[in-house]
């Protein structure tokens, strides 16, 4: 004897499928998050701090913009105080789960930890030729429980427009 499980079709009889990530938005299981600053000023830093549950996984993909350019780091095992709560939004706007994962904005960072990725982001020089640009880390990471990871952007220009846009999704 065989197991069926019915599969949905759409109009003409074809088979619905989706992947396991659009499959956890559904299940209310997929989250997105953000920080952003209409005005970073040269040399400063713009900080996330992330810290995961000690139980299930937290699957992510992230993304840094900015307006000018700028340097990013994302940092494994750091140690950090304060910051203020960052909202973590369910992508499913039907669900009252809630993240176990959180994450704050602005913490004091006391050790840096390892860096898994660090990169620069657009170009820098004259305000009148600088350049924006993105980094996406479209590759998925799953984090170890109980970390702290950082995410900083510097701004090697005044001015900058800068977001940090995380996503993921929490198997427990």
């Amino acid at each position: 004897m065989t197991n069926s499980i019915a599969m949905p079709t759409d109009r003409h009889g074809g088979r619905t499928v989706i992947d396991y990530a659009h499959h956890e938005i559904h299940s209310g299981n997929h989250y997105t998050a953000y920080l952003y600053e209409a005005d970073v000023d040269a040399a400063s830093t713009l900080t996330v701090l992330m810290r995961t549950p000690a139980t299930g996984e937290i699957h992510l993909v992230g993304l840094v913009k900015s307006s000018l350019g700028g340097g990013f780091t994302w940092q494994e095992g750091a140690n950090c105080t304060g910051g203020a709560a960052i909202t973590a939004y369910n992508n499913n706007r039907q669900s009252a789960n809630t993240a176990t994962l959180t994450l704050l904005s602005d913490p004091t960072v006391t050790s840096a930890g390892t860096i898994l990725i660090e990169t620069d982001v657009g170009a820098t020089g004259n305000p009148t030729t600088a350049a924006g640009g993105d980094f996406a880390a479209r590759q998925e990471w799953i984090l170890a429980q109980s970390t702290e990871y950082v995410l900083q952007y510097t701004s090697a220009t005044a001015n900058a427009k800068v977001t940090l846009i995380l996503e993921w999704y929490e198997e427990s």
